[in-house]
């Protein structure tokens, strides 16, 4: 679950398998804790993130840090995918949001035009 520098702070998502991440890189990552795969692109902060909570009703995460004296909040219901996707459908969900795949060797690879619309027909069809 890399970053670009140091991660500062890691939080689940009560009830959910998505786990956020925030650091140094001035983004908040979201991933799949069952893949380890991020399941939408990162969220760009103002500065470094150093502090992630989750409110009670599980609807915002607020997020602290060098953020110029103020706090960010988002609504988790626009930002993370439905919690209830097979890790199959997951894995194949994350790579279409980063227009990568996940190489056999680990990392990311970059996908073509052309593997990516394969891969969102696979996931439109599965949907189905």
């Amino acid at each position: 679950m890399p970053h670009d520098d140091a991660i500062m702070v890691a939080t689940f998502i009560p009830g959910t398998p998505w786990l956020i991440t925030g650091g140094n890189d001035h983004k908040i990552r979201f991933w799949d804790r069952r893949t380890g795969i991020m399941v939408r692109p990162p969220v760009q902060c103002r500065g470094f993130v150093l502090g992630l909570q989750i409110t009670p009703d599980v609807r915002t995460l607020v997020a602290s840090g060098h953020f110029g004296g103020r706090i960010e909040l988002f609504d988790l219901s626009k930002l993370l995918p439905t919690p209830d996707l097979p890790p199959d459908l997951m894995k194949l969900r994350a790579e279409i949001d980063a227009y990568a795949e996940v190489h056999p060797g680990g990392g990311p690879a970059p996908l073509t035009p052309q593997a990516w619309l394969a891969k969102w027909r696979e996931y439109r069809a599965q949907q189905r």
